[in-house]
């Protein structure tokens, strides 16, 4: 008879409990794909304000009557609203001019911010009846012209920690004593430093797709394997052979939508946009994609706990609670060994 950790020799009704289960992940990936991609609106995007004090009030408070899709911030001048832009603080920048205003927008991360700022800045123009020229900076890779790049490396490395962790927990079991599991957790930092270099190398000067310091974009990659494999190995040891749905569930289901893709976190609809900064998929897309642009990580614009919105964001925080977990679940196998024993596998006599 299986235990509530394994799902080998299962009764039917507990068989049949799992098939809804599946079901259920099912239709939530699917719920979560069209609820947090669909129908892209932008919330808050933050725009600089160039231009003289009392002018500046107006365009902003006229910004402001028409709902929040964006924050504007006065600017001091257009140098400072460009380095702005560049340092990934505001996403354009809008200089009123005596006849006729000036549209800064930049290309990277994503076009589909620029797109959504000129097509609001076309409506608010045409209402007072003046006319805009547009500057476009940062640009995108002519090997990426849509900015996803980041997005799809950071997808593969989070699909490799998670696979790598299932992948030993069904070779070496999910009931590790402390000793294999602090060599699982060696072998899987050893797996993620590999992956974070050579993901970098394949989409830096391989394919050309990202440019930028390619070290900093493997220690992100570095970070992100870890993560996800260490969480998946300790939803392993607590749950059984059910931490990899878990993992699916939290990595895939709510990680990959909330990233953004082809879109950034601002376009994003509800929860997405919310939890996107706090799961490794979303930091670590956002971090790729300004390393690629500033040549290194930057700071995030919102600040949230001091130490894990830093440079790498909450990316870094994911493999303590990871490693933590899997090795207080090591000690609980060494305290219990009739609990935590791993299984010997049935004997199969010779015909």
């Amino acid at each position: 008879m299986a235990s509530s950790r394994h799902l080998a020799g299962s009764s039917l009704p507990r068989t049949a409990l799992l098939m809804v289960g599946v079901l259920v992940i099912e239709l939530g990936f699917v719920f979560s794909y069209v609820g947090g991609l669909g129908h892209p609106y932008p919330h808050g995007l933050p725009i600089a304000i160039v231009g003289p004090a009392s002018e500046q009030k107006l365009v902003i408070d006229k910004i402001h009557a028409a709902g929040g899709q964006f924050d504007p911030i006065p600017s001091p001048s257009v140098a400072a609203a460009v380095a702005a832009i560049h340092d990934h603080k505001v996403d354009a920048a809008f200089v009123i001019g005596a006849d006729n205003d000036h549209v800064i927008v930049a290309q990277a991360p994503s076009p589909a911010v620029s797109t959504a700022v000129l097509a609001t800045v076309r409506q608010l123009e045409a209402q007072v009846h003046r006319t805009f020229t547009v500057t476009t900076i940062v640009p995108l890779t002519r090997n990426d012209p849509e900015g996803l790049a980041p997005f799809y490396v950071v997808i593969g490395w989070v699909v490799g920690g998670y696979l790598v962790a299932s992948l030993l927990a069904l070779a070496r079991g999910t009931e590790p004593s402390l000793r294999w599991v602090l060599v699982r957790l060696g072998a899987l930092a050893a797996f993620s430093v590999l992956s974070g270099i050579l993901g970098s190398v394949l989409v830096g000067p391989a394919m050309h797709l990202i440019p930028g310091d390619i070290w900093a974009l493997a220690l992100i990659g570095t970070l992100v394997v870890f993560a996800t494999s260490t969480v998946t190995t300790a939803f392993q040891i607590v749950f059984g052979e059910l931490g990899i749905a878990l993992a699916i569930v939290v990595f895939v289901v709510a990680g990959n939508p909330s990233a953004g893709g082809p879109y950034p976190r601002e376009l994003l609809n509800g929860v997405w946009r919310a939890i996107g900064p706090y799961l490794p998929n979303g930091a670590a897309s956002t971090r790729s994609a300004t390393s690629a642009t500033s040549g290194r990580p930057t700071s995030p614009r919102r600040s949230g706990c001091s130490s894990c919105t830093r440079p790498l964001g909450w990316t870094r925080c994911w493999p303590g609670p990871g490693g933590g977990s899997s090795a207080s679940g090591g000690t609980r196998a060494r305290a219990s060994p009739h609990r935590w024993a791993r299984r010997p596998e049935p004997h199969v006599g010779a015909g």
